[in-house]
């Protein structure tokens, strides 16, 4: 219940220092009537009762000066209720110019990859075009074939080419390609042959790739604080009192943890697939990093589908666990890093809000700032203060309250102001 709930009433406006005035003579009267001495109340501000201040004319004064403050202090509050938006606005502009920059990042990271691309296969493929026409023509020449021969033992060496693996449809030739579905790997050595092959692998890949991104997600959280876990240990163990973990200590790990599980793998499959040392460390990292070319697959050779089961189980596990570490070291980075961009704008908001731009909730009443002179809202936070330190003090609920009461009757106690 406000304290002068009744007093400022629509109709009834009456000014401050009239209520002060009401307030002392009830406040003196139950003073007088109270058998023990009240406890001492602070001199409060204001006109005593029964001086000119406390006049008809002076109510009016006061209520006419009380509506025009209310109305100056709306008018200000509007105007400064406005300096959020614009901060929310000025927010949203410079995450549109972080997007904006962004996108020229990519736009010219594209073109320097282009040109580099260009100036080192560009003379490559014309040689090896050159060459392969040359041979060609030496096959035409040695066994006469016709340009129609030629094209024909062309599409049958592309067809034979995913069968020098073995049967490529049976059951570990099949889970070979849903891992390279589901995962996005794409390799491109198998595809369906059939129309319900085709009509399948599509629903399979639109529920399938989901799952797996976040499966992978969640095991690179799992296996980012294991190392994290690992890392304090490390550190205890070295005899540091606090140890901590920063971000810089787990981008590093994951780095060398990355690092090392490409040449692990790098180093069996040039065991296995009999490739160079390099050969077998770009198929790892195509092959993880999910970009598929195609142009090194393992398990294509000497029907090793079906000849090498501990090979097959090998790459298979290798494939799931790499990506698992891959996951890990992007949801690390990458996901960091969105999360800073995303949560900028509410920073900049917040910084730009209300606390920021001198807004009155921001800064407190205006009585509690320093330089101002004592206001209409200031004697009323006093008399607030003055009735809950001392609970016999209970504002009229009308004017004819302190001569209609009676004078040896003590007021009564209030619970709650």
């Amino acid at each position: 219940m406000s304290l002068f709930a009744d007093t400022l009433a629509p109709g009834r406006l009456r000014s401050t220092k009239a209520a002060v005035c009401v307030r002392g003579g009830r406040q003196a009267a139950a003073a007088g009537a109270l058998s023990e001495p009240p406890r001492p109340t602070p001199t409060r501000r204001g006109p005593a009762p029964g001086s000119p201040a406390c006049s008809p004319a002076a109510r009016r004064r006061g209520s006419r000066r009380m509506g025009r403050g209310r109305w100056r202090g709306r008018s200000a509050g509007g105007r400064r209720g406005a300096r959020p938006g614009r901060g929310r606005g000025a927010a949203m502009r410079q995450q549109s110019a972080r997007t904006g920059a962004l996108v020229l990042c990519i736009l010219s990271y594209l073109l320097v990859g282009a040109a580099v691309f260009d100036a080192l296969e560009s003379e490559a493929e014309s040689g090896r075009k050159r060459l392969l026409a040359q041979k060609r023509a030496e096959l035409r020449r040695k066994y006469g074939f016709s340009a129609e021969d030629d094209r024909e033992l062309e599409r049958l060496a592309l067809q034979a080419e995913p069968h020098r693996a073995g049967r490529q449809w049976k059951f570990a030739g099949s889970f070979y390609f849903a891992i390279t579905v589901i995962t996005t790997i794409g390799y491109g050595h198998a595809a369906p042959g059939t129309d319900l092959g085709k009509v399948f692998c599509m629903f399979y890949a639109l529920l399938g790739i989901p799952l797996t991104l976040v499966t992978f997600q969640s095991l690179g959280e799992r296996l980012n604080a294991l190392v994290r876990r690992l890392l304090l240990a490390a550190k205890r163990c070295l005899g540091l009192r606090r140890p901590r973990v920063s971000t810089e200590n787990m981008v590093l790990a994951g780095l060398l943890v990355c690092a090392a599980t490409l040449a692990l793998g790098a180093a069996a499959f040039a065991h296995f697939e009999g490739w160079t040392f390099f050969h077998a460390y770009y198929y790892c990292f195509i092959t993880l990093t999910t970009i598929g070319f195609g142009d090194f697959v393992a398990l294509q050779s000497d029907e090793a589908l079906q000849r090498k089961p501990p090979y097959v189980a090998f790459s298979f596990l290798y494939i799931l666990l790499g990506l698992t570490v891959i996951g890990a070291f992007l949801n690390l980075v990458v996901l960091r890093f969105l999360a800073a961009s995303t949560d900028a704008p509410g920073r900049a908001a917040r910084r730009a809000g209300p606390l920021r731009l001198g807004a009155p909730e921001s800064r407190g009443p205006s009585w509690a700032r320093p330089g101002n002179p004592p206001s209409v809202s200031y004697r009323i936070h006093q008399l607030e203060v003055w009735a809950r330190d001392n609970l016999g003090f209970s504002p009229p609920a009308s004017p004819g309250a302190v001569g209609g009461g009676r004078a040896g009757r003590p007021p009564a106690r209030r619970k709650s102001i």
